[in-house]
């Protein structure tokens, strides 16, 4: 997996697009399939050549999650931020993937799934 030190892991959205994001922007919800992925927990991870993880969604489906993400990490405690907008085409892919990833339901009501 590419990483600096641990810190940072690198996230290939579909072979379209790859970024680059701390762990612990992925693993501040707990007990999900996001968190067990990119915290080495998971043996059976995909990877690209560069050691990327590899999630099949595309950038469309899955960059709302990490921009989410990153809005969570940066709100107040208690305050959770506003659903993704998520563009109707690929809000049934949006759904799905977020079923995938077996968030909690509180967290699945604030990514308005």
């Amino acid at each position: 997996m590419a990483d600096n030190g641990g810190d940072i892991v690198g996230i290939n959205m579909g072979g379209e697009k790859t970024v680059q994001v701390k762990r612990s922007l992925l693993t501040q919800l707990q007990e999900n399939y996001l968190n067990a992925v990119v915290s080495d927990r998971w043996e059976d991870r995909s990877c690209d050549q560069e050691g990327n993880v590899f999630f099949d969604y595309s950038p469309e489906v899955m960059m709302p999650l990490i921009n989410w993400l990153r809005e969570l990490r940066d709100s107040a405690p208690g305050q959770p931020p506003l659903p993704p907008r998520i563009n109707p085409r690929h809000r049934p892919a949006w759904i799905k993937m977020l079923r995938v990833f077996a968030f909690k339901d509180a967290d699945l009501a604030n990514l308005g799934a």
